[in-house]
Protein backbone atom coordinates (compact mmCIF):
# COMPACT_ATOMS: atom_id res chain seq x y z
CA UNK A 1 0.00 0.00 0.00
CA UNK A 2 2.83 2.43 0.86
CA UNK A 3 4.57 1.74 -2.44
CA UNK A 4 1.38 2.48 -4.38
CA UNK A 5 1.01 5.87 -2.64
CA UNK A 6 4.64 6.77 -3.36
CA UNK A 7 4.21 5.68 -6.98
CA UNK A 8 1.03 7.76 -7.39
CA UNK A 9 2.58 10.80 -5.66
CA UNK A 10 5.74 10.58 -7.80
CA UNK A 11 3.78 10.40 -11.08
CA UNK A 12 1.37 13.13 -9.94
CA UNK A 13 4.21 15.64 -9.40
CA UNK A 14 5.81 14.61 -12.69
CA UNK A 15 2.47 15.12 -14.46
CA UNK A 16 2.19 18.62 -12.93
CA UNK A 17 5.62 19.41 -14.35
CA UNK A 18 4.59 18.24 -17.82
CA UNK A 19 1.38 20.31 -17.69
CA UNK A 20 3.39 23.37 -16.57
CA UNK A 21 5.85 22.86 -19.43
CA UNK A 22 3.04 22.62 -21.99
CA UNK A 23 1.40 25.80 -20.65
CA UNK A 24 4.77 27.59 -20.73
CA UNK A 25 5.38 26.61 -24.36
CA UNK A 26 1.91 27.74 -25.49
CA UNK A 27 2.29 31.03 -23.61
CA UNK A 28 5.60 31.56 -25.47
CA UNK A 29 3.90 31.00 -28.83
CA UNK A 30 1.20 33.52 -27.90
CA UNK A 31 3.83 36.10 -26.88
CA UNK A 32 5.77 35.52 -30.11
CA UNK A 33 2.63 36.03 -32.18
CA UNK A 34 1.89 39.29 -30.37
CA UNK A 35 5.46 40.52 -30.92
CA UNK A 36 5.34 39.68 -34.62
CA UNK A 37 2.15 41.70 -35.11
CA UNK A 38 4.32 44.77 -34.61
CA UNK A 39 4.00 48.21 -33.14
CA UNK A 40 2.41 49.67 -36.27
CA UNK A 41 -0.55 47.30 -35.98
CA UNK A 42 -1.07 48.31 -32.35
CA UNK A 43 -0.91 52.01 -33.21
CA UNK A 44 -3.24 51.49 -36.13
CA UNK A 45 -5.77 49.74 -33.90
CA UNK A 46 -5.49 52.41 -31.20
CA UNK A 47 -6.04 55.27 -33.61
CA UNK A 48 -8.87 53.58 -35.56
CA UNK A 49 -11.96 55.76 -35.01
CA UNK A 50 -14.31 53.79 -37.28
CA UNK A 51 -16.26 52.07 -34.48
CA UNK A 52 -17.79 54.65 -32.09
CA UNK A 53 -18.59 51.95 -29.49
CA UNK A 54 -14.86 51.43 -28.94
CA UNK A 55 -12.61 53.97 -27.30
CA UNK A 56 -10.08 55.76 -29.44
CA UNK A 57 -6.67 57.30 -29.05
CA UNK A 58 -5.60 60.43 -30.87
CA UNK A 59 -1.88 61.01 -31.15
CA UNK A 60 -0.93 64.66 -31.35
CA UNK A 61 2.64 65.75 -31.93
CA UNK A 62 3.88 69.17 -31.02
CA UNK A 63 5.20 70.84 -34.22
CA UNK A 64 8.34 71.83 -32.32
CA UNK A 65 9.42 68.17 -32.24
CA UNK A 66 10.13 68.26 -35.96
CA UNK A 67 12.08 71.49 -35.48
CA UNK A 68 14.17 69.83 -32.76
CA UNK A 69 14.79 66.82 -34.99
CA UNK A 70 15.97 69.17 -37.73
CA UNK A 71 18.42 70.83 -35.34
CA UNK A 72 19.54 67.50 -33.88
CA UNK A 73 20.46 65.96 -37.25
CA UNK A 74 23.61 68.08 -37.53
CA UNK A 75 24.62 67.31 -33.94
CA UNK A 76 24.32 63.52 -33.98
CA UNK A 77 23.18 61.86 -37.20
CA UNK A 78 21.83 58.31 -37.04
CA UNK A 79 24.60 55.67 -36.96
CA UNK A 80 23.90 53.88 -40.21
CA UNK A 81 24.96 53.52 -43.82
CA UNK A 82 21.66 54.22 -45.54
CA UNK A 83 19.12 56.91 -46.22
CA UNK A 84 17.21 57.72 -43.08
CA UNK A 85 13.96 59.65 -43.02
CA UNK A 86 13.14 61.53 -39.85
CA UNK A 87 10.16 63.84 -39.99
CA UNK A 88 10.26 65.60 -43.32
CA UNK A 89 14.01 65.42 -43.98
CA UNK A 90 16.30 62.68 -45.27
CA UNK A 91 19.96 62.23 -44.44
CA UNK A 92 22.58 60.04 -46.08
CA UNK A 93 25.22 58.95 -43.61
CA UNK A 94 27.63 56.12 -43.16
CA UNK A 95 29.80 55.26 -40.21
CA UNK A 96 33.33 54.01 -39.88
CA UNK A 97 36.30 53.99 -37.57
CA UNK A 98 38.18 57.22 -37.05
CA UNK A 99 39.12 59.70 -34.34
CA UNK A 100 37.46 62.23 -32.09
CA UNK A 101 38.81 64.67 -29.54
CA UNK A 102 37.58 64.02 -26.02
CA UNK A 103 37.24 67.25 -24.08
CA UNK A 104 35.34 66.08 -21.00
CA UNK A 105 34.90 62.95 -18.91
CA UNK A 106 33.46 62.68 -15.42
CA UNK A 107 31.81 60.19 -13.14
CA UNK A 108 30.74 62.72 -10.50
CA UNK A 109 27.22 61.40 -9.89
CA UNK A 110 25.41 64.63 -9.17
CA UNK A 111 27.00 67.09 -11.62
CA UNK A 112 28.56 65.13 -14.50
CA UNK A 113 25.52 65.14 -16.78
CA UNK A 114 24.92 68.89 -16.39
CA UNK A 115 28.62 69.59 -16.85
CA UNK A 116 28.75 67.48 -20.03
CA UNK A 117 25.85 69.37 -21.60
CA UNK A 118 27.33 72.71 -20.50
CA UNK A 119 30.60 71.78 -22.25
CA UNK A 120 28.65 70.74 -25.35
CA UNK A 121 26.81 74.07 -25.40
CA UNK A 122 30.03 76.05 -24.92
CA UNK A 123 31.71 74.28 -27.84
CA UNK A 124 28.65 74.60 -30.12
CA UNK A 125 28.52 78.35 -29.42
CA UNK A 126 32.16 78.81 -30.47
CA UNK A 127 32.22 76.21 -33.30
CA UNK A 128 28.62 75.72 -34.55
CA UNK A 129 29.72 73.62 -37.55
CA UNK A 130 31.63 71.13 -35.37
CA UNK A 131 29.77 67.94 -34.39
CA UNK A 132 29.70 67.52 -30.59
CA UNK A 133 28.73 64.18 -29.05
CA UNK A 134 27.64 63.70 -25.44
CA UNK A 135 27.59 60.08 -24.30
CA UNK A 136 27.03 58.13 -21.13
CA UNK A 137 28.71 54.81 -20.49
CA UNK A 138 28.20 53.95 -16.85
CA UNK A 139 29.56 55.59 -14.78
CA UNK A 140 31.14 58.18 -17.14
CA UNK A 141 29.66 61.15 -19.01
CA UNK A 142 31.88 62.09 -21.94
CA UNK A 143 31.99 64.87 -24.51
CA UNK A 144 33.76 64.15 -27.78
CA UNK A 145 34.02 66.34 -30.84
CA UNK A 146 34.69 65.92 -34.52
CA UNK A 147 34.56 63.13 -37.05
CA UNK A 148 38.22 62.90 -38.08
CA UNK A 149 39.30 60.25 -40.53
CA UNK A 150 43.03 60.57 -39.74
CA UNK A 151 45.07 60.97 -36.57
CA UNK A 152 46.67 64.12 -38.02
CA UNK A 153 43.28 65.73 -38.58
CA UNK A 154 42.28 64.89 -34.99
CA UNK A 155 45.56 66.24 -33.58
CA UNK A 156 45.01 69.54 -35.42
CA UNK A 157 41.46 69.74 -34.07
CA UNK A 158 42.84 69.09 -30.57
CA UNK A 159 45.32 71.97 -30.94
CA UNK A 160 42.55 74.33 -32.12
CA UNK A 161 40.24 73.33 -29.26
CA UNK A 162 42.98 73.79 -26.66
CA UNK A 163 43.66 77.28 -28.03
CA UNK A 164 39.97 78.21 -27.94
CA UNK A 165 39.32 76.60 -24.55
CA UNK A 166 42.42 76.66 -22.32
CA UNK A 167 40.32 75.30 -19.43
CA UNK A 168 40.10 71.95 -21.30
CA UNK A 169 43.92 71.72 -21.46
CA UNK A 170 44.25 68.76 -19.04
CA UNK A 171 41.37 66.61 -20.33
CA UNK A 172 41.74 67.07 -24.08
CA UNK A 173 43.11 64.12 -26.02
CA UNK A 174 42.50 62.14 -29.21
CA UNK A 175 40.52 58.88 -28.99
CA UNK A 176 39.76 56.22 -31.55
CA UNK A 177 36.00 56.07 -32.05
CA UNK A 178 33.19 55.21 -34.44
CA UNK A 179 32.65 58.31 -36.57
CA UNK A 180 30.17 59.52 -39.16
CA UNK A 181 31.64 59.81 -42.64
CA UNK A 182 30.43 62.10 -45.43
CA UNK A 183 27.95 60.44 -47.79
CA UNK A 184 29.09 59.91 -51.36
Amino acid sequence: MITLQRFTHHHSSRMKGVVFLICFVFAGFDLLAQTQSGIKAVLSELTDNSDPSKGSVTIRQDPRIEELMEKRKDIQPPASHHSSTIGSFTTNVRSGTGYRVQVFSSNAQRQAKDQAYAVQSKIKNKFPQLPVYVSYTSPFWKVRIGDCQTMEEAQQLRVNVKKAFPEFQQETYVVRDKIFLPAY
